[in-house]
């Protein structure tokens, strides 16, 4: 039921290489070319540092740096796959796709549904100016414009994808040039004023979650008046349902795993 004719499917397999005595330099072959994938593991499952070996995907090799201090024997774990579309589904299982593999997928290989996203990027929206600040998060104006306003026109309020998050902001002016940045769901995370680039940061990347110019502020600011915008983070929602059928009870597990995947990596 998870399939549909026109869905994207990705086929693809994993394998798994032991290497019991590494050394330095040492280039493992995987046997298989053009991997989407590959990462190393130590003894204990934790993935191995990437700086302590360089994968070729092209080639399907995984050189080795220097391995002294890891926990042995290492798990080498690599990937190939294949995307399409579904040309037909039937009830049995089995898919059609409408264009032949590209690789040799042994026994094993799995088929994976793709949800597509689309172009994500951040953004900044519902930019607008309220008199007091009521508390209340409101993506419209409460009350009254104050005669100040920021000229978001000529100096537009900028994000990037990797410090933007999902929140509505509240610049809360404490005096006529000093002001408090306070998140619905963030709190007060800065204090700033008219005089400087107000460009507080996500401590989760170590970018700015926004940066508004200094150039942008007018006169006329009073204590209480409020610049009120939303960052859109470069992400979207999804809604899991796992569901079961009827019928007879069955001992064993089951599990899932959700990859993100993207085809462009810009901030």
């Amino acid at each position: 039921p998870i399939y549909r004719v026109g869905d994207v499917v990705v086929i693809h397999h994993t394998q798994e290489t032991t290497i019991a005595s590494p050394t330095n330099g040492q280039v493992i072959v995987t046997g298989r070319v053009r991997l989407a994938w590959a990462k190393l593991y130590d003894a204990n499952g934790d993935p191995v540092d990437t700086s302590l070996y360089t994968p070729d995907l092209d080639a399907g090799t995984v050189t080795l740096g220097d391995p002294s201090g890891l926990s042995t024997p290492l798990l080498l774990k690599d990937r190939i796959e294949d995307m399409a579309l579904v040309n037909d589904v039937q009830i049995n299982g089995t898919l059609t796709l409408t264009r032949a593999l590209s690789h040799d997928f042994p026994l094993g290989t799995l088929a994976s549904s793709a949800l597509i996203m689309g172009d994500l990027f951040a953004r900044v929206t519902n930019v607008y100016e309220q008199s007091t600040w009521t508390g209340a998060w409101s993506d419209d104006l409460i009350g009254s414009a104050p005669l100040a306003s920021y000229n978001n026109t000529v100096y537009p309020i900028t994000v990037t994808n990797h410090g933007a998050t999902q929140e509505r902001w509240a610049i809360i002016f404490t005096s006529s040039t000093a002001f408090r940045v306070v998140g619905e769901f963030s709190g007060q995370i800065a204090l700033g004023d008219v005089n400087t680039d107000c460009s507080p940061l996500n401590p989760a990347t170590g970018e700015p979650y926004f940066i508004i110019s200094t150039a942008g502020w007018g006169s006329g600011w009073s204590t209480g008046n409020v610049l009120r915008f939303n960052t859109i983070a470069a992400n979207k929602p999804i809604w899991i349902a796992r569901t079961i059928l009827q019928s007879e009870a069955a001992s064993g597990s089951d599990h899932f795993c959700i990859e993100v995947r993207g085809d462009v990596d810009t901030p």
